[in-house]
C-alpha cells in the first residue's frame, strides 16, 4: 500500500503538462506492471489468477523476458479489474434494487407512521424542532434535550405512581376477596347447620309418626287376636252344647229351656262381640296395614325427595340471590343515572373552572379545622371508677331518674355488661319503653351531663341495601365524598375530644332494612375483638386510591379507623313494616328486651353530680371483673354445655352459637356480677335472649318437648346452688306450653 500511495502522489506531477511530461523509464513501467499484477493476483486469488490466459507478445518484436512478464501481468491485472468491476456493477445493481425496495418499504412505513395519529405528529414536530435547534444553536438543543429528559422522568414517575396505586387497589381487592370468601364460608357453614337441623327435624318427625302408627297397629292386632280367640271359644262351647243336647235327647220342654238358655247366651255373646272389631273392621284394619306400609314407603321416598328439594332450594336461593343482586344493580344504576342528570350543571361549572374549593371530605375537614375537637371538653370531675361497677350502675339509675326516666337496675346491669360482651347492641320492646332514650341518657351521663355530646343518631331508611347508604360514597362529578352522619360520628370519635369517652352511635329502627346488607362491613370488622373483651382497632376502606387532601386522621389517606370507644346501638320494633334479624346479627350482638312497665322498686331521688366517664378506666374495670369472677363464668359455661345445649339438640334440633360459648359468656357474666347482679339473673338473661330465642314460636313443637326442656334446665339449676329462679325463662316456657296446650296452667318449675 505504501508504494501505491507514492504512485498516487506522483500522478499529479506527471500530469502537469503534456508537453513537459517526462517519459517513464522502462524499469519504472515494469515495476508498476508487476505491482498491478501482484495486486490483481492478491485480489483474485492465486488459483483464479492462474486460470486467466496469458496474452501473446506483439509480433515482430523481441522483448526481454521481464518486460514480457510485466506486460502479461498488466494485461491479467486489467482483466481482473474488469471482472471485479463487473461484479461490483452487478452488486451495485442488486444494491440499487434493494435500495428501491427499501425506499418502497420506507414509503409504506411513512404512510403507517402518518396513520399513527397525533402522537406520531407530535414526535415528528419534536424531531423537526430538535433538528432546527441543533442547526441554529447547540445550547438550545441541550436545553430542549434536558426538558425532554425531565418530561420522560416525570412520565416515568407518574407511571410508577400509577403502578403503585394499582398495586394498592389490587391488594385492597384481594383483601376484599378474602373477606368475601370468609363471609361466604361462614354463610355456607350456617346453611349447612340449618340443613342438618332440618334433616334432624324431618327424621325425628318421621320416626315419631312411624312409632305412633306401629303402636296403633299393634293395638289393633292385639284386639283382633283377642276377639278371634273369644269367638273360637264360644263356637267350641256352642258345638259341645249342641252335641250334649242331641246325645242326651230330652223332651220338648227341656229342649225349649235349653233353647232359651242358648238364646240368652247368644245375646250375651252378641253384646260381648259388639265391643270387638267386625269383619269389615278387620278388613279395614288390614287395609290400613297395607296403607301404612305404603305410607312408610312414601315417607322414605319423601325423605329422599326432601334431600333433592333441599339441593334445588339451595340452587333456587342462589338464583334468587343473583336475581336480587341484579335488581339491586338496576336500582343502583337508575339512582346513579338520576344523580348524573342532576349534577350535569355542576359538571359544566367544573369544566369552566368553578371547581369545588372545599376538598374531597368537606365535613371532616371542618372537624380538622375546629380546635374544639382537639382539646378535652371541660368537666367538673371524672367518674370514680375505683368505687366499682355497682356504684356506676346505681349512679346511672339515679341520674336517669333526675332526667325523668325510670329504668330497672337489672336492665342497666345488662346494658353495662353487654358493653363488655359486644360493641353491637340490639334494644327491643314496644313503643314507649325507652329504647332510644337509654343510650342517649348514657351518653349524657358519660359526658358530664351535656346533651348531644358523644352521641350520633342515624335514622335507618327502608331502602338501604349496601354500605354506601351507611358510609357514603365518592362522587366523581363533584370530586367529593358524600359523607353521612355515620361517617362523621366515626371520625368524631377518633378526635382527642372523645378518645377517652364512650361514644354511642344509635341506629334508629335498625331493622327497617337488613343489617346483614348495609352493616355487613361493620359486622366483619367487629368480629375480631379478643376473647378477653379488648376492643381491637379496625379500619374501613372508603376509597380505592389515596387522595391528597385526606383528613388528618385517615389511614393511608383512604381508610377510616373504627375507634375502640364506639358502641353501635340499634333499636328494633317488630311489626309489619320491619324485617326479622338474621341469626348472624343476633349471634354477634347483645340483645336487651326492655319491659313494658318500669319496676316499682326504683330508689328515690339522690342527686348525682355530672361527671365524665373515662373509657380507659371503664375498660380496666371490665378487665378486673373478668379476673375476679372467672370461676362464675366457667360455671355458667358448664351449665350451658351440660344442660342447655344437649336438651336443645335432642328435643328441638338446635344448638348454641360458638361465640356465646367461647367468648360472650366469659365477658358478660363477670361484669354483670361485678355490677351487683347474681349468676342466676345472668344465666336467665342469656337463656331468654340467646339460647332459647330460636325455639320460640315454632309450629312443629309440642308442650311435652318444652316440659322436657324445663326439667333438664331445672336439674342443672339445682346443681348451680343459686337461690334465684330464672323467672323470665319460666314465663317463656309456660307461655309456649299454653300456646301448644290451651288451658294448661300447670307450672313447669
Amino acid at each position: 500500500m505504501s508504494k501505491k500511495s507514492s504512485r498516487n502522489k506522483k500522478g499529479p506531477a506527471s500530469n502537469g503538462s503534456n508537453e513537459r511530461q517526462q517519459a517513464v523509464s522502462a524499469n519504472v513501467a515494469m515495476e508498476k506492471s508487476e505491482e498491478l499484477g501482484m495486486e490483481a493476483q492478491i485480489l483474485a486469488g492465486d488459483e483464479a489468477f492462474a486460470k486467466i490466459p496469458s496474452p501473446e507478445t506483439p509480433p515482430g518484436f523481441t522483448l526481454p523476458t521481464r518486460m514480457v512478464e510485466a506486460y502479461q501481468a498488466a494485461v491479467k491485472a486489467k482483466q481482473v479489474y474488469q471482472d471485479e468491476k463487473a461484479k461490483l456493477d452487478e452488486q451495485q445493481g442488486k444494491l440499487d434494487t434493494k435500495e428501491e425496495e427499501i425506499k418502497s418499504k420506507s414509503a409504506e412505513v411513512e404512510n403507517a407512521l402518518k396513520a399513527a395519529g397525533q402522537l406520531s405528529k407530535e414526535l415528528d414536530d419534536r424531531e423537526d424542532r430538535i433538528a432546527k435547534r441543533e442547526q441554529d444553536e447547540k445550547d438550545g438543543f441541550k436545553r430542549l434535550l434536558e426538558d425532554e429528559r425531565t418530561a420522560w422522568a416525570q412520565e416515568k414517575q407518574d407511571a410508577e405512581k400509577e403502578i403503585s396505586v394499582r398495586q394498592e387497589k389490587l391488594e385492597a381487592d384481594e383483601a376484599d376477596l378474602k373477606k368475601r370468601r370468609k363471609k361466604l364460608a361462614l354463610d355456607e357453614e350456617m346453611l349447612k347447620e340449618d340443613k342438618d337441623v332440618l334433616k334432624e327435624r324431618i327424621e325425628h318427625r318421621a320416626a315419631a309418626l312411624a312409632a305412633a302408627d306401629r303402636q296403633e297397629l299393634s293395638a289393633c292386632k292385639a284386639s283382633l287376636a283377642s276377639a278371634q280367640a273369644i269367638m273360637q271359644a264360644l263356637q267350641n262351647d256352642l258345638s259341645q252344647l249342641r252335641s250334649a243336647q242331641w246325645a242326651s235327647g230330652g223332651d220338648a220342654e227341656t229342649c225349649a229351656a235349653r233353647l232359651t238358655e242358648l238364646q240368652k247366651a247368644h245375646e250375651q255373646l252378641r253384646e260381648l262381640y259388639a265391643g270387638y272389631p267386625s269383619r269389615q273392621e278387620i278388613a279395614r284394619l288390614q287395609t290400613l296395614q297395607g296403607e301404612l306400609d305404603s305410607s312408610r314407603d312414601q315417607l322414605d321416598a319423601s325423605i329422599r325427595e326432601a334431600g333433592s328439594l333441599k339441593t334445588r332450594l339451595s340452587r333456587m336461593a342462589q338464583q334468587s340471590g343473583e336475581l336480587e343482586s341484579l335488581r339491586d344493580m338496576k336500582e343502583s344504576a337508575e339512582a346513579q343515572l338520576k344523580i348524573a342528570r342532576d349534577e350535569l350543571g355542576k359538571l359544566r361549572k367544573q369544566i369552566e373552572g368553578e371547581e369545588n374549593k372545599e376538598g374531597t371530605f368537606p365535613a371532616l375537614a371542618k372537624i380538622d379545622n375546629d380546635i374544639d375537637f382537639f382539646q378535652r371538653a371541660p368537666a367538673s370531675s371524672i367518674w370514680p371508677m375505683d368505687k366499682g361497677l355497682t356504684a356506676l350502675v346505681k349512679g346511672m339509675q339515679q341520674f336517669f331518674k333526675q332526667e325523668g326516666f325510670d329504668y330497672g337496675i337489672h336492665d342497666l346491669r345488662c346494658f353495662v355488661a353487654g358493653m363488655a360482651m359486644s360493641r353491637l347492641h340490639i334494644l327491643q320492646g314496644i313503643s314507649g319503653t325507652g329504647k332510644t332514650s337509654l343510650p342517649r341518657l348514657f351518653a349524657r351521663f358519660a359526658n358530664s351531663g351535656v346533651g348531644k355530646e358523644g352521641i350520633k343518631i342515624v335514622e335507618v331508611q327502608a331502602g338501604w341495601r349496601d354500605r354506601q347508604d351507611l358510609l357514603g360514597y365518592y362522587n366523581a362529578f363533584e370530586r367529593t365524598y358524600r359523607q353521612t352522619e355515620f361517617l362523621r360520628a366515626l371520625y368524631e370519635a377518633n378526635t382527642p375530644r372523645y378518645q377517652d369517652t364512650p361514644y354511642i352511635v344509635i341506629l334508629d329502627e335498625m331493622n327497617l332494612s337488613r343489617p346483614e346488607q348495609y352493616f355487613a362491613d361493620l359486622l366483619s370488622a367487629l368480629e375480631g375483638d379478643s376473647d378477653e373483651g379488648e376492643a381491637k382497632e379496625r379500619n374501613l376502606v372508603l376509597m380505592d386510591r389515596p387522595v391528597d387532601d385526606a383528613p388528618r386522621d385517615f389511614i393511608d389517606r383512604r381508610k377510616i379507623r373504627i375507634p375502640p370507644n364506639v358502641w353501635f346501638v340499634g333499636t328494633a320494633n317488630h311489626d309489619e313494616t320491619t324485617l326479622e334479624f338474621a341469626d348472624k346479627t343476633y349471634d354477634r350482638a347483645h340483645v336487651l328486651e326492655l319491659p313494658h312497665e318500669p319496676p316499682d322498686d326504683i330508689p328515690g331521688h339522690a342527686h348525682v353530680q355530672p361527671s365524665r366517664l373515662s373509657f380507659s378506666e371503664m375498660q380496666d374495670a371490665f378487665a378486673a371483673a373478668l379476673k375476679s369472677h372467672g370461676k362464675e363464668a366457667d360455671k355458667t359455661r358448664e351449665y350451658f354445655l351440660d344442660y342447655v345445649e344437649p336438651v336443645l339438640g335432642d328435643e328441638f334440633g338446635v344448638g348454641i352459637g360458638n361465640r356465646l360459648k367461647k367468648r360472650q359468656i366469659g365477658q358478660f357474666v363477670p361484669v354483670f356480677l361485678a355490677a351487683g347482679g347474681s349468676i342466676g339473673e345472668a344465666i336467665d338473661h342469656l337463656l331468654v335472649t340467646r339460647a332459647l330465642r330460636r325455639i320460640v314460636g315454632l309450629h312443629d313443637t309440642s308442650g311435652e318437648q318444652f316440659r322436657a326442656l324445663a326439667k333438664e334446665l331445672k336439674a342443672g339449676w339445682v346443681k348451680l346452688g343459686t337461690k334465684d329462679l330464672p323467672s323470665r325463662t319460666i314465663r317463656l316456657l309456660e307461655k309456649e306450653i299454653r300456646d301448644k296446650e290451651p288451658g294448661n296452667t300447670a307450672s313447669v318449675w
